[in-house]
């Protein structure tokens, strides 16, 4: 009992003027009962085996089906699974909008931020593509630059594309796709209470965007039940770019092209392996054939 005070009390000290109450449940079927928003989060410095991760995710999609509230807005983050674990909600929620389910994906601004010497929130529209916990591609063609101070200056609304800005183009084919990739390693191997800054800061955005507080006009990336958009295959999470209006989120059209098609693929590929993979271990622990 006096741990889960201290965890309440801890919660309060650090909350945003927004927090009305924090309540601690034991029972899982409490959590989830007529729950509005579900955030889904861990933070592992070791990779939460596949099979593992199914029989947890599994229960929570029943939950999520049966006492959540109907529309009820669900954001996975944490360092492993993150797609595998969005499509595992999805499958065993059969009743909720599959809408209503998104993955947090790494967006790689923070580096742009250092390069331009501004800070990690005046860059946006950067658009991340794929598996969030693996083979994923970080997309520049629509990120914007806000408060630059080069040959160009305006307002605090006036902003600039990046990749006018960013001349240096070995740097971006390399070494920047390099520091992304390594991203979530990084911090994780440094401290879980960094990553789990890292992540609030995304989940905010995203709470924000969700409840129409964005312009139609922000690109944001969300880990979404692909239905054969770009040839992509139906029926796996994947990363991809899309735009929040009145609170729903829709697929953004016009941002790929063959070369970008093809290093996709490799992606969809290893998501659908990861599925084969899990769904092989649990028939065999069940005993299936």
């Amino acid at each position: 009992m006096f741990g889960s005070n201290m965890f309440v009390l801890y919660r309060k000290d650090l909350a945003l003027p927004q927090l009305h109450k924090v309540t601690v449940y034991t029972e899982l079927h409490q959590a989830f009962q007529q729950a509005h928003f579900i955030i889904l989060l861990d933070f592992l410095n070791i990779y939460f085996y596949l099979y593992l991760t199914r029989q947890c995710y599994q229960p929570y999609g029943h939950l999520n089906d049966e006492r959540a509230h109907m529309n009820v807005a669900v954001i996975v983050a944490g360092n492993s699974s993150v797609n595998l674990k969005c499509s595992l909600l999805l499958e065993n929620a059969p009743s909720v909008d599959s809408g209503r389910f998104v993955g947090m994906a790494i967006r790689g601004g923070a580096h742009i931020a250092q390069k331009l010497s501004v800070k990690t929130a005046d860059v946006t529209d950067v658009i991340g593509w794929g598996n969030i916990s693996g083979s994923s591609h970080v997309d520049l063609q629509r990120a914007k630059v806000f408060q630059y101070k080069g040959a160009s200056w305006g307002p605090s609304d006036f902003s600039q594309p990046v990749l006018e800005i960013i001349y240096d183009r070995k740097w971006l084919q390399s070494d920047f796709l390099n520091l992304v990739s390594s991203q979530r390693a990084t911090v994780a191997s440094k401290s879980q209470r960094a990553t789990a800054i890292s992540a609030t800061n995304r989940i905010i955005a995203v709470l924000k965007a969700w409840n129409c507080n964005s312009s139609a006009k922000e690109v944001l990336s969300f880990g979404i039940l692909s239905t054969g958009r770009y040839n992509l295959p139906a029926g796996v999470v994947f990363s991809m770019p899309v735009s929040l209006q009145d609170g729903r989120w829709s697929v953004l059209s016009d941002v790929i092209d063959d070369e970008k098609r093809a290093t996709l693929q490799i992606a969809a590929d290893q998501l659908r392996e990861v599925s084969i993979v899990t769904r092989t271990q649990t028939q065999q622990s069940h005993g299936v054939s």
